[in-house]
């Protein structure tokens, strides 16, 4: 019963219950908890300090010089969007205190719950994963962890799944205006030449999704990237910088990119199929 009306009640929090990450997500939230509550009774004994250095070092954080009250700044940071909310509800709370342990508890979130029902293929939203060339080996390695969630959804790695002899800017421009969602890959040495050059594959991707109502992009840095600052894009891409962005790293790359597919899900069960793949 208490796994049915997290899945009703609370489905941001039962999407990270049913994802695959290695990561706790009842305890993560408990151990969030627990530092909320230190920082409010303004804790200051070893223990308390134990305990927070404990939490942020289970996400490879280090107290930082504003000590514990800094530490909430920097958990905030890490943990799901939802934790906040969810940690000043008593009902979630209480929910909570009932859970037994995490893998029999996914496992009947996976197998029982209504919202792990797979939607058809024409019904699933879609992704498009744009990248340079020298980013390609990330933007393979995201492509092949969407496809695990997402057995029906349709990923399209850049152009280069289009069949041979198929206009690739006619066929591209209509399948970003159909996605629902576009992951621009933005690797570390991003600068370059193709960010005058009008005719870049990568370049021309990004100004059509930016363009593309209901497409929502979404820069994803790897390998240490940084977001450009205002000056350094072209106005047409200039856009690119009101959007949040997603940080993969390379040792919490599973953890991230599970944050990442639990913030797209929602969007793709949103998108109609309205235009068909070449």
């Amino acid at each position: 019963m208490r796994v049915l009306i997290i899945d009703l009640y609370f489905p941001d929090f039962a999407r990270l219950l049913r994802s695959r990450s290695q990561r706790d997500p009842v305890k993560d939230f408990r151990d969030y908890v627990a530092v909320r509550e230190i920082v409010r009774r303004r804790g200051e004994s070893p223990d308390d300090e134990a305990k927070v250095a404990e939490v942020l070092r289970s996400r490879g954080l280090a107290m930082p010089s504003g000590g514990i009250q800094g530490a909430l700044v920097e958990l905030d940071k890490e943990v799901s969007p939802g934790f906040p909310t969810l940690a000043q509800n008593p009902d979630f709370l209480a929910l909570l205190d009932g859970l037994g342990e995490i893998e029999p508890l996914r496992e009947k979130l996976r197998r029982f719950s209504p919202t792990t029902v797979h939607r058809p293929v024409g019904e699933v939203g879609r992704i498009f994963i744009s990248c340079r060339r020298d980013d390609s080996a990330y933007a393979q390695r995201l492509g092949h962890a969407i496809r695990d969630r997402f057995a029906t959804a349709r990923v399209l790695l850049d152009v280069a799944s289009l069949e041979p002899g198929v206009d690739w800017a006619e066929a591209t421009r209509a399948i970003l205006q159909a996605s629902g969602v576009v992951l621009a890959i933005l690797g570390p040495n991003w600068k370059g030449p193709w960010l005058d050059d009008t005719s870049n594959p990568f370049r021309w991707e990004l100004a059509i999704a930016l363009r593309a109502a209901g497409t929502r992009v979404i820069p994803v840095l790897v390998g240490g990237a940084r977001l450009p600052s205002e000056g350094e894009l072209p106005s047409d891409l200039a856009p690119l910088l009101r959007r949040n962005a997603a940080v993969l790293s390379d040792d919490r790359w599973n953890d991230d990119v599970e944050r990442l597919i639990d913030a797209i899900e929602p969007r793709l069960s949103e998108q109609p199929a309205s235009a068909q793949w070449a």
